[in-house]
């Protein structure tokens, strides 16, 4: 996780689903600050394939446990 601590814990802690957690953490680790912010490039085909392209080479699943 980005802070050092586990998904499990920080789930326990913020009372969400730890799936949840590196599911965030992953498009933190794409898309950086940009992640959660809103902007009118977000559904552009180009960024999506992009995104996709970095989950394929680090072996990134969102169902990976």
């Amino acid at each position: 996780m980005l802070s050092g601590g586990s998904s499990i814990s920080l789930a326990k802690q913020h009372s969400i689903s730890s799936r949840q957690i590196r599911y965030w953490t992953q498009v933190f680790a794409i898309h950086g600050k940009r992640s959660f912010a809103f902007t009118a490039q977000y559904g552009i085909a180009k960024d999506k394939i992009k995104a996709l392209h970095l989950m394929w080479t680090n072996s990134w699943s969102l169902t990976a446990h």
